[in-house]
């Protein structure tokens, strides 16, 4: 039997506490910087209870303008990792900001499973190599 492994994961990603979405920004540029900014990746956070990061995994690289998630692999990842919080953050690589009508209902269905399994959704960040849009902080989720 095969055994799942999340290449991403180290001991611990960071032992900073993510109090806010700026917070997070700051802590996955470094992510950010590693993938090619031509094209959408879609990441996932996984917190533990101190609002740590405690693992991250690219779950899809998709085209110029778009990016997909199976919900099966996302809780996968979050469940072997034992997150009790997640946040999903994903770049444009057209530099704008603004999540689309499809990003934000998707976000609000990855929403209403965690609530199924208990795991508090944080936040759905949209970044450029600057800046960044939280779902979260401008009423979206």
């Amino acid at each position: 039997m095969k055994t799942f492994v999340i290449k991403e994961v180290g001991e611990r990603y960071s032992n900073v506490a993510v109090l806010s979405a700026f917070d997070m920004f700051r802590e996955v540029r470094g992510i950010y910087e590693n993938l090619d900014d031509g094209q959408e990746h879609l990441v996932l956070l996984c917190f533990d209870s101190g609002n740590r990061i405690t693992h991250y995994k690219v779950l899809f690289s998709g085209k110029m303008d778009a990016s997909m998630v199976d919900p099966k692999i996302l809780f996968r990842a979050a469940l072997l990792t034992h997150a009790t919080g997640i946040a999903l953050v994903h770049n444009h690589p057209s530099g704008r900001l603004k999540p689309s009508d499809s990003d934000v209902r998707e976000t609000r269905k990855i929403k209403k499973i965690c609530e199924m399994f208990e795991i508090r959704f944080i936040d759905h960040l949209v970044v450029s190599k600057d800046n960044y849009y939280s779902m979260y902080d401008n009423g979206l989720i």
